[in-house]
C-alpha cells in the first residue's frame, strides 16, 4: 500500500532514476523509520536481495543498501511484526534455492537504526 503524507505534485515534477538490483520484480513506498519521509523497497528477483532506498530532504533518495533474501523474492510487505514503531520487510521468493520445494518467506527486521537484518528464512524443507 502506498501512503503519501506529501503533495502528489512533488512526485510528478521531480522525477529521479533510481537502478535497484538485478531484474526488479516489486516494490513498495513506506515510511519504514516513520521521520516521515516516503522511502523505497524493491524484490530484486535476479540477484536474491531487497534493495532499500530511504528518503532524504525533499522526494529524493539515498543510496540503495541490498539485503539477501531467500531464492527469486517477487513480492514484498511491510508490517510493524514485533511492534517497534518501524516497519519490517516480508519478501515472498518463489525460487527454489536449492531445496525440494519452491518457495520460501523472507523476514527482514529493523535493527539498529535503519539496517535490516534477515531473521528468518521460511519454506525450506528440515534435512532428512
Amino acid at each position: 500500500m502506498f501512503r503519501c503524507r506529501f503533495p502528489a505534485q512533488n512526485f510528478l515534477y521531480n522525477v529521479s532514476e533510481l537502478v535497484a538490483g538485478n531484474e526488479p520484480a516489486g516494490v513498495i513506498f513506506e515510511d519504514f523509520n516513520r521521520d516521515d519521509r516516503i522511502d523505497l523497497a524493491v524484490a530484486n528477483y535476479g540477484d536474491n536481495t531487497v534493495s532499500i532506498f530511504m528518503g532524504t530532504s525533499g522526494t529524493k533518495f539515498a543510496p540503495k543498501v541490498n539485503y539477501a533474501t531467500g531464492a527469486e523474492p517477487t513480492g514484498l510487505i511491510a508490517a510493524d511484526l514485533r511492534g517497534t514503531g518501524k516497519l519490517d520487510i516480508v519478501t515472498v521468493n518463489i525460487g527454489s534455492g536449492g531445496v525440494d520445494a519452491p518457495g520460501s518467506v523472507s523476514v527482514l527486521l529493523v535493527g539498529v537504526g535503519i539496517a535490516f537484518l534477515l531473521e528468518w528464512l521460511y519454506g525450506k524443507r528440515p534435512a532428512p
